[in-house]
């Protein structure tokens, strides 16, 4: 017999399910850097790969600024304005790539807790009858 807390949970874990091919699809299709992701900015250097979701944001920021700031002095083409032998628009975006990533694996990490207390949800009876499904299912 199952309960209908069981029913819950077993659609919510479908949708756990979903969530997590979407994520796999989502870091698929990331952004391949085209700089080394270490950038000397106000004689710090900053690692992309190991700051912070917020360093990376207000690193852009400020690189944004400057932007806004060449724009109102019009300045022409400063996005290929030479950073460590890149572009600041290289270096824009394999912050926004990073922080993408960040965005990713912290939305992995939920949906993972979330899976992780489904389970616990899930009444003895309910996970004894999936466990000899999938056995019936092996043996056939």
């Amino acid at each position: 017999m199952t309960n209908t807390n069981d029913a819950v949970v077993l659609q919510l874990q479908g949708k756990v399910e979903e969530k997590k091919k979407k994520l796999a699809a989502l870091k698929k299709g990331r952004h391949t850097s085209t700089t080394k992701c270490i950038l000397e900015w106000e004689g710090k250097n900053i690692n992309f790969n190991v700051a912070g979701k917020d360093e990376l944001t207000f690193l852009l920021v400020k690189i944004h600024a400057l932007f806004v700031a060449a724009d109102d002095l019009l300045l022409e083409d400063f996005g290929d304005t030479k950073v460590q032998g890149h572009s600041l628009d290289e270096w824009i975006q394999d912050i926004k790539g990073k922080i993408k990533e960040k965005d990713i694996l912290n939305e992995e990490q939920q949906v993972k807790a979330i899976e992780k207390k489904l389970d616990t949800m899930l009444s003895t009876e309910k996970k004894t009858e999936l466990e000899l499904a999938k056995f019936a299912e092996l043996l056939k």
